[in-house]
Protein backbone atom coordinates (compact mmCIF):
# COMPACT_ATOMS: atom_id res chain seq x y z
CA UNK A 1 0.00 0.00 0.00
CA UNK A 2 1.42 3.35 -1.01
CA UNK A 3 1.86 5.35 2.01
CA UNK A 4 -0.29 8.84 1.61
CA UNK A 5 2.09 12.22 2.08
CA UNK A 6 -0.55 15.06 2.73
CA UNK A 7 1.16 18.54 3.25
CA UNK A 8 0.00 22.11 3.12
CA UNK A 9 1.40 24.70 1.66
CA UNK A 10 1.65 26.05 5.25
CA UNK A 11 3.26 22.81 6.68
CA UNK A 12 5.64 21.89 4.08
CA UNK A 13 8.97 23.10 3.97
CA UNK A 14 9.63 26.66 2.96
CA UNK A 15 11.88 25.03 -0.26
CA UNK A 16 9.30 22.80 -1.34
CA UNK A 17 6.36 25.25 -0.99
CA UNK A 18 8.32 28.10 -3.20
CA UNK A 19 9.27 25.63 -5.76
CA UNK A 20 5.36 24.68 -5.63
CA UNK A 21 4.10 28.26 -6.06
CA UNK A 22 6.61 28.66 -8.66
CA UNK A 23 6.01 26.02 -11.26
CA UNK A 24 2.30 27.13 -11.03
CA UNK A 25 3.26 30.83 -11.51
CA UNK A 26 2.28 31.91 -7.85
CA UNK A 27 6.13 32.79 -7.18
CA UNK A 28 8.64 34.24 -9.25
CA UNK A 29 12.05 33.30 -8.66
CA UNK A 30 15.12 34.13 -10.33
CA UNK A 31 16.53 31.36 -11.99
CA UNK A 32 19.35 30.57 -9.38
CA UNK A 33 17.28 31.08 -7.08
CA UNK A 34 15.24 28.14 -8.41
CA UNK A 35 17.99 26.04 -9.13
CA UNK A 36 19.11 26.47 -5.42
CA UNK A 37 15.58 25.33 -3.59
CA UNK A 38 15.19 22.58 -6.08
CA UNK A 39 18.89 21.29 -4.81
CA UNK A 40 18.18 21.81 -1.56
CA UNK A 41 14.72 19.70 -1.98
CA UNK A 42 16.50 17.35 -3.62
CA UNK A 43 18.96 16.69 -1.11
CA UNK A 44 16.84 17.19 1.95
CA UNK A 45 13.41 16.62 1.24
CA UNK A 46 13.36 13.34 -1.45
CA UNK A 47 10.34 11.93 0.13
CA UNK A 48 8.37 15.16 -0.81
CA UNK A 49 9.95 15.54 -3.70
CA UNK A 50 9.19 11.75 -5.42
CA UNK A 51 6.20 10.91 -4.67
CA UNK A 52 2.57 12.27 -4.68
CA UNK A 53 1.85 14.91 -2.24
CA UNK A 54 -1.50 16.71 -1.63
CA UNK A 55 -0.56 20.30 -1.18
CA UNK A 56 -3.22 21.49 -1.62
CA UNK A 57 -6.87 20.06 -0.55
CA UNK A 58 -7.67 17.22 -3.46
CA UNK A 59 -5.24 18.10 -5.36
CA UNK A 60 -1.87 15.62 -6.00
CA UNK A 61 1.00 16.87 -7.71
CA UNK A 62 4.87 15.20 -8.68
CA UNK A 63 7.04 17.82 -7.19
CA UNK A 64 9.74 16.23 -8.91
CA UNK A 65 8.08 16.05 -12.60
CA UNK A 66 7.20 19.68 -12.45
CA UNK A 67 10.43 20.70 -11.23
CA UNK A 68 12.33 18.88 -13.81
CA UNK A 69 10.32 20.88 -16.46
CA UNK A 70 11.13 23.94 -15.01
CA UNK A 71 14.64 22.97 -14.83
CA UNK A 72 14.68 22.41 -18.36
CA UNK A 73 13.68 25.35 -19.30
CA UNK A 74 16.62 27.11 -16.62
CA UNK A 75 18.44 25.19 -18.25
CA UNK A 76 17.97 23.92 -22.36
CA UNK A 77 21.32 22.72 -22.91
CA UNK A 78 20.27 19.41 -20.71
CA UNK A 79 17.90 16.94 -20.16
CA UNK A 80 16.68 16.38 -16.57
CA UNK A 81 14.55 13.29 -15.40
CA UNK A 82 13.53 12.92 -11.65
CA UNK A 83 16.07 15.46 -10.48
CA UNK A 84 19.04 13.62 -12.64
CA UNK A 85 20.73 15.34 -15.68
CA UNK A 86 21.68 13.38 -18.78
CA UNK A 87 25.16 12.85 -19.48
CA UNK A 88 26.49 11.09 -22.86
CA UNK A 89 29.37 8.95 -22.15
CA UNK A 90 31.29 6.30 -23.98
CA UNK A 91 31.73 2.64 -23.31
CA UNK A 92 34.42 1.45 -25.67
CA UNK A 93 36.97 2.85 -28.07
CA UNK A 94 37.68 6.43 -28.27
CA UNK A 95 36.66 8.51 -25.49
CA UNK A 96 33.75 10.63 -26.73
CA UNK A 97 34.09 13.73 -24.64
CA UNK A 98 37.58 13.34 -23.10
CA UNK A 99 38.98 13.34 -26.69
CA UNK A 100 37.42 16.45 -27.65
CA UNK A 101 36.64 18.33 -24.35
CA UNK A 102 33.63 20.05 -25.77
CA UNK A 103 30.82 20.38 -22.82
CA UNK A 104 28.20 20.46 -25.82
CA UNK A 105 28.61 16.44 -26.57
CA UNK A 106 28.27 15.44 -22.45
CA UNK A 107 25.15 17.23 -22.21
CA UNK A 108 23.09 18.44 -25.44
CA UNK A 109 20.02 17.16 -25.34
CA UNK A 110 19.73 16.61 -29.45
CA UNK A 111 22.60 13.41 -28.62
CA UNK A 112 20.62 12.34 -25.64
CA UNK A 113 17.39 11.74 -27.66
CA UNK A 114 19.68 10.00 -30.30
CA UNK A 115 21.49 7.98 -27.36
CA UNK A 116 17.70 7.50 -26.40
CA UNK A 117 16.23 5.76 -29.58
CA UNK A 118 19.58 3.96 -30.37
CA UNK A 119 20.16 5.91 -33.50
CA UNK A 120 23.99 7.06 -32.56
CA UNK A 121 24.89 5.91 -36.39
CA UNK A 122 23.33 9.51 -37.18
CA UNK A 123 26.79 11.21 -35.20
CA UNK A 124 29.20 12.02 -37.43
CA UNK A 125 31.50 15.36 -37.70
CA UNK A 126 29.15 16.64 -39.95
CA UNK A 127 26.36 16.64 -38.04
CA UNK A 128 28.00 17.73 -35.03
CA UNK A 129 28.88 20.75 -36.57
CA UNK A 130 25.39 21.86 -38.34
CA UNK A 131 23.74 20.70 -35.41
CA UNK A 132 26.28 21.96 -32.50
CA UNK A 133 28.27 24.08 -34.16
CA UNK A 134 31.15 21.72 -33.31
CA UNK A 135 34.39 21.57 -35.40
CA UNK A 136 37.51 19.99 -34.97
CA UNK A 137 36.48 17.04 -33.37
CA UNK A 138 37.11 13.17 -33.23
CA UNK A 139 34.06 11.09 -33.69
CA UNK A 140 34.59 7.42 -33.61
CA UNK A 141 32.70 4.32 -32.05
CA UNK A 142 29.32 6.57 -31.81
CA UNK A 143 27.54 3.06 -31.19
CA UNK A 144 29.24 2.60 -28.07
CA UNK A 145 27.42 5.67 -26.34
CA UNK A 146 25.57 5.43 -23.03
CA UNK A 147 23.51 7.62 -21.06
CA UNK A 148 24.97 8.19 -16.97
CA UNK A 149 22.45 10.12 -14.72
CA UNK A 150 24.19 12.04 -12.34
CA UNK A 151 22.34 13.94 -9.61
CA UNK A 152 21.01 17.82 -10.16
CA UNK A 153 24.07 20.30 -9.13
CA UNK A 154 26.40 17.06 -8.69
CA UNK A 155 30.04 18.07 -9.53
CA UNK A 156 31.57 15.51 -11.58
CA UNK A 157 34.61 14.17 -13.80
CA UNK A 158 34.65 12.14 -17.00
CA UNK A 159 37.46 9.93 -16.61
CA UNK A 160 38.81 7.46 -19.47
CA UNK A 161 40.53 4.20 -18.47
CA UNK A 162 42.25 1.94 -21.10
CA UNK A 163 41.08 -2.01 -21.39
CA UNK A 164 43.16 -4.55 -23.79
CA UNK A 165 40.73 -5.46 -26.65
CA UNK A 166 38.56 -2.62 -26.04
CA UNK A 167 40.35 0.64 -25.79
CA UNK A 168 39.02 3.94 -23.66
CA UNK A 169 36.13 3.53 -21.92
CA UNK A 170 34.44 6.74 -19.90
CA UNK A 171 33.17 6.58 -16.32
CA UNK A 172 31.70 9.32 -14.47
CA UNK A 173 33.30 9.78 -10.89
CA UNK A 174 31.41 12.39 -8.36
CA UNK A 175 32.18 13.49 -5.24
CA UNK A 176 30.39 11.28 -3.56
CA UNK A 177 31.99 7.97 -5.05
CA UNK A 178 35.49 9.80 -4.14
CA UNK A 179 37.01 7.57 -0.37
CA UNK A 180 40.02 9.23 0.00
CA UNK A 181 40.53 11.64 2.26
CA UNK A 182 43.96 13.66 2.76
Amino acid sequence: MKKENKLTLLTAPKCISYLYLSVVGQVELEKETFVDLYTEALKSYKEYVFNDIELIEGKKVNLCELCDEMYDRCHPDKVIRKGKVAVVISTFGTGWYSSNGHIKMLFDPKIVSIVERGETAKINKEWLKDQLGLTDVYCSNVESLELVWVDVDTNFDVLEYHIEGRGLIEYVVTEEDLKLKA
